[in-house]
């Protein structure tokens, strides 16, 4: 079963600039099963945004990280998204290797 968000809900929580779209954060719950997503435009062709609806807006321009002129390099925004998530979370996040993970999730 779904259930949409209505648009202009405050539940709705897409990430604007100039009252243009830089990215999308969603929350799904099918089935028990909860997803989630962050979408954040860093540096793509903007020409494909002019053929679809991104999340159902079909009247806002989509933009990007580096078409407002903000550095799109992944690392630097990786960093910055993950430390700008942490404060607001009240995480302590530190640096840890995939088989750091998978050995904290084994049994032993």
């Amino acid at each position: 079963m779904r259930w949409p968000t209505p648009r202009g809900s405050p539940a709705r929580r897409r990430l604007y600039t100039g009252g243009r779209k830089l990215g999308s954060v969603g929350i799904r719950v099918a089935g028990g099963i909860t997803t989630h997503g962050l979408a954040l435009n860093r540096d793509p062709d903007l020409d494909w945004f002019r053929v679809m609806t991104a999340c159902g807006a079909p009247d806002v321009d989509a933009t990007s990280i580096a078409a407002e002129g903000g550095d799109p390099d992944r690392g630097r925004v990786d960093d910055a998204l993950a430390a700008a998530l942490a404060r607001r979370l009240g995480l302590d996040l530190r640096p840890a290797s995939l088989d750091d993970v998978v050995a904290r999730r084994e049994p032993g």
